[in-house]
């Protein structure tokens, strides 16, 4: 039920705040966040939408940073800042036993920095893995059903994002006609960083980065490859796996079915793995 409302209220809005293919519109995040707020709503009411209030909250930091960055174009240190802000009070209002109590038990005095580069880290890497039509909200979709099967927390927000991103990718996919902007990707990034988290399955606290592992995968060599030029890794260009693929003669709908496939095979490895280290 909350999949499929969370399809419906994303794929309406996205065809009404919807370009053409010459000139697709970066409206996405909002189609998105509007249809997972409301499908949470609608399924569980607003009393438990509001028991993940802080997450809401830094969430909502994030969005309007995109939002004016879609609108203003921000400097790469001040999207930084608003991150890390986000982060912060996400880390700092949440309580310890109701998020990774493990591995900050784990980590010890570690955990805050860690975890907060972890959340930052991964904001960034759905926002840069969003350079070609369907990569982003696709990839995203299938993670977020990815920890859902298996087993992870958050799943009462989880299943909307992944029915909202799915009903948005019917215009996002290659001819695009909308895109997510940087709101929309932050939006991604930032959710699939924190709700699996919540209440993972005793031990598998490792499983996140591998199914995250295509977005991880992109940023780090991104970030290699443009360190070894001597270019700022903040510094846009065509220079992704995506990118390489294309060059190589790939089509973009093949780039994207791609990517998916490697997700799914990710989520697969996670499953097995999970099950042969289980106690």
């Amino acid at each position: 039920m909350a999949f499929l409302t969370a399809f419906s209220a994303s794929l309406a809005l996205a065809f009404f705040l919807r370009g053409g293919v010459t000139r697709p519109t970066r409206w996405g995040g909002l189609a998105v966040l509007v249809a997972v707020v409301l499908a949470v709503a609608l399924t569980h009411g607003w009393v438990a939408f509001l028991t993940l209030r802080v997450f809401w909250l830094s969430l909502g930091v994030l969005f309007l940073m995109g939002l004016f960055d879609d609108l203003l174009v921000l400097s790469p240190p001040t999207k930084l800042g608003f991150q890390l802000a986000a982060a912060m009070l996400f880390l700092l209002l949440t309580s310890p036993t109701a998020w990774v109590p493990e591995i900050r038990f784990l980590l010890g005095v570690y955990a805050i920095p860690i975890l907060l580069l972890w959340i930052v880290g991964i904001t960034n890497s759905l926002n840069l893995l969003d350079n070609m039509d369907g990569l982003a909200s696709g990839v995203g979709a299938l993670a977020a059903l990815g920890f859902v099967w298996l087993g992870f927390g958050g799943d009462w927000v989880l299943v909307p994002l992944a029915g909202a991103l799915a009903g948005f990718l019917v215009l996002n996919f290659h001819r695009a006609r909308i895109h997510l902007g940087d709101a929309g990707s932050h939006l991604v990034g930032f959710s699939l960083a924190t709700l699996p988290f919540f209440g993972p399955p005793d031990g598998q606290w490792w499983v996140p980065p591998i199914v995250l592992m295509v977005p991880i995968a992109d940023t780090a060599f991104v970030t290699l490859s443009r360190l070894a030029r001597g270019v700022s890794p903040f510094q846009g260009g065509k220079d992704h796996l995506s990118h390489r693929l294309r060059g190589a003669g790939v089509s973009e709908r093949g780039v994207a079915a791609l990517f998916y496939a490697v997700t799914l095979l990710l989520v697969a490895v996670a499953a097995v793995a999970a099950r042969a280290l289980a106690p």
